[in-house]
């Protein structure tokens, strides 16, 4: 029996690398490398290529490169399920629209 209760799928868009910065005000920025798990329209999971001090609600910028275009991306969001102490699912700060995502998707699926 599946209990999916999702509104938006996950995708997993294999090797795409990441450069994670925490914003925390009361330190120093934190830059950590890692890689997307899946991508939805409503967040991202991340693992981490080393522990982050971070914990549920503290705020994470993303930066990925799209794999065909080579265009940059920056994403904020909010930490909302700890997996592992290097392995986050965060949910946007600020969503994208439908159209963004569906192109951020198509590119990272058109390369893999």
């Amino acid at each position: 029996m599946n209990n999916e209760q999702r509104q938006y799928a996950r995708f997993n868009p294999e090797g795409l690398v990441a450069r994670v910065t925490l914003e925390n005000e009361a330190l120093d920025q934190i830059y950590v490398k890692g890689e997307v798990i899946n991508i939805s329209h409503s967040g991202i999971r991340l693992k981490l290529t080393e522990p982050l001090r971070a914990h549920v609600n503290d705020k994470i910028q993303i930066q990925l490169i799209l794999p065909e275009s080579g265009i940059p991306l920056t994403i904020r969001g909010v930490i909302k399920h700890e997996i592992a102490d290097n392995e986050f699912g965060l949910h946007y700060e600020n969503p994208p629209s439908k159209n963004d995502y569906e192109d951020i998707i198509l590119e990272c699926f058109k390369v893999a």
